[in-house]
């Protein structure tokens, strides 16, 4: 059974989210500027790939499952949904700490997965839903 991803916004939401104008979207979708303008004015419905690149586009994970919800990609970092923020150099500084410390990294993350998955139900394939 596929999940569903719950879109919470409307394509104006999105779009002010992402920071994109009527023109980055009629480049971006390769669309008529009429066909944008509909979609902004909830004349007609966008296909549901483009909500998904406008959640792309604003730096929303949601998509990608529980474990993600929450997180947003910033154009230099990544941010929890606990207002945490780690930097690409941490990323690739964790492989030399766990070593540093003498700590078996695979053990740590198994574990700390297990715990997750109490916490988060499975996750399956999704598919996108608009919510009204």
């Amino acid at each position: 059974m596929k999940k569903s991803i719950v879109i919470d916004k409307s394509f104006f939401e999105l779009r002010m989210e992402a920071g994109l104008s009527i023109e980055d979207c009629t480049l971006i979708f390769d669309v008529h500027k009429r066909t944008v303008k509909s979609w902004n004015d909830g004349i007609r419905e966008p296909p549901k790939a483009v909500f998904l690149c406008l959640m792309l586009y604003a730096g929303r994970l949601d998509f990608l499952g529980k474990n993600w919800r929450g997180f947003r990609i910033r154009p230099d970092c990544i941010e929890s949904p606990e207002g945490d923020f780690i930097y690409s150099y941490e990323v690739r500084a964790i492989r030399y700490l766990y070593h540093a410390a003498g700590m078996n990294r695979t053990g740590i993350c198994r574990n700390l997965e297990a715990i997750s998955n109490e916490n988060i139900a499975d996750d399956k394939p999704h598919t996108l839903v608009r919510v009204s």
